[in-house]
């Protein structure tokens, strides 16, 4: 049980932690493109 709950409570640190760098690179793009544009 103390291992099921281990497991659970990691994979739900690595989902978040992935979301977190998805959202990142997402407004660094997006970013980039507002510069782009602008610079234009």
């Amino acid at each position: 049980m103390v291992r099921q709950a281990i497991n659970s409570s990691t994979h739900k640190l690595v989902n978040s932690s992935t979301k977190i760098l998805k959202n990142l690179k997402t407004q660094k793009l997006t970013n980039l493109k507002a510069i782009n544009s602008s610079t234009r």
